[in-house]
């Protein structure tokens, strides 16, 4: 048996608990975090604050804690935060075939929606082309997206 004072016994508890602790960690991260290509991820960023939005006919903009339309409209103030709080949670399955995305660069969207944010400088973008085959594609800024037909409620 090792011969070691208290002080060593307690330091080799701490590098064993530690060591385990990383262990752990690692392998807990490496089981939760699997990443799929096909893997669902909101459209619109998460931690922003939408500010305004412009719809095919309509733009909406938030004064306080409400919402207000222009051009003055029947919507209240709850429908429109509804249609907002839609597009937030928005998700859509990022699209990787090289052929699809070739022939949707060379369509018009059926609709392009845009969303202002506080801590950007420019709009956010999102064109949506509504296919054929009943599937809606929507192009953010940063990549394609496939996502489940976007109904009626999604506009004002």
């Amino acid at each position: 048996m090792i011969r070691l004072s208290r002080k060593g016994w307690n330091n080799v508890l701490i590098f064993a608990s530690l060591f385990m602790i990383l262990i752990f960690n690692g392998v807990h991260n490496k089981l939760i975090n699997k990443v799929s290509p096909e893997q669902s991820k909101n459209l619109l960023p998460v931690a922003e604050v939408v500010l305004s939005a412009d719809f095919p006919n309509i733009s909406v903009e938030r004064v306080g804690r409400g919402w207000r339309s222009l051009p003055q409209s029947e919507y209240t103030d709850q429908q429109i935060s509804d249609v907002i709080n839609l597009w937030q949670q928005l998700a859509g399955d990022l699209v990787t075939n090289e052929v699809l995305l070739e022939q949707l660069k060379q369509s018009y969207p059926n609709k392009v929606v845009s969303f202002w944010f506080a801590n950007y400088e420019s709009a956010y973008v999102l064109q949506i082309f509504q296919h054929t085959d009943g599937l809606t594609y929507i192009k953010s800024p940063d990549a394609w997206y496939l996502t489940d037909a976007i109904s009626s409620e999604f506009f004002l």
